[in-house]
């Protein structure tokens, strides 16, 4: 199981530095549902287990959300637990913040994951939805800047991951409802407080991200 996390987390830092525009398309992954926010750009098309969209702006670095799945046999808390140490091992200067149970896709279980890092010089704020639907296991991500505004559109989309689909056709009108009402702790995957640079703003209104110093 080590080597589906390595793998889980050599993806996403690969997503995370794929900032400039390539594109305006859209599109969905087979096999699970996501819906960016309106007008970002499809970077990497759905498809071998990722994808990405970036905001559509000027700035040197776009803030970008990113799709990895693979297939995975385990516990949501156990991919969260896994997944929140592979991350403090490929980010030395990782600053975690409390990992809290929330929902997708209307009220299907995941873990909401804030943390923020330094990757190749640039100081980086991450918020990440993790999932399991059926043998796959998902993870959403936000990314930007810690100098760059929090969008609730990108937040919210987190929100929106529907997976356990048939690979080709299924339900392409599904979307996401609200989110727990009561998120919580996940046993073993939070590390304690961090000091941020700023505030971190939640998926949704109702997940609190708990980051206080």
């Amino acid at each position: 199981m080590r080597h589906f996390s390595r793998a889980w987390i050599l993806a996403l830092l690969a997503a995370t530095l794929v900032v400039w525009c390539a594109g305006a398309q859209t599109g969905q992954a087979q096999g699970y549902i996501f819906t960016p926010p309106v007008g970002w750009r499809l970077t990497a098309k759905p498809g071998n287990g990722r994808a990405a969209w970036v905001h559509a702006d000027n700035e040197p670095y776009h803030q970008n959300l990113s799709i990895i799945e693979r297939t995975y046999s385990g516990s949501l808390d156990s991919l969260t637990v896994r997944t929140v140490s592979e991350v403090r091992g490929a980010l030395g200067n990782v600053q975690m913040g409390k990992a809290q149970h929330a929902t997708v896709c209307g009220s299907h279980p995941s873990a909401y994951l804030t943390y923020a890092a330094r990757v190749n010089g640039k100081p980086l704020l991450f918020e990440q939805m993790i999932t399991v639907w059926g043998n796959m296991g998902f993870l959403a991500t936000y990314t930007r800047l810690a100098s760059q505004p929090s969008l609730s559109s990108a937040r919210n989309s987190l929100t929106t991951m529907c997976g356990g689909l048939p690979a080709v056709g299924g339900p392409h009108n599904m979307r996401s409802g609200a989110p727990a009402a009561h998120p919580s702790p996940i046993a073993s995957a939070s590390p304690g407080p961090v000091v941020t640079t700023q505030p971190y703003s939640s998926a949704a209104p109702t997940v609190t991200p708990r980051l206080e110093p």
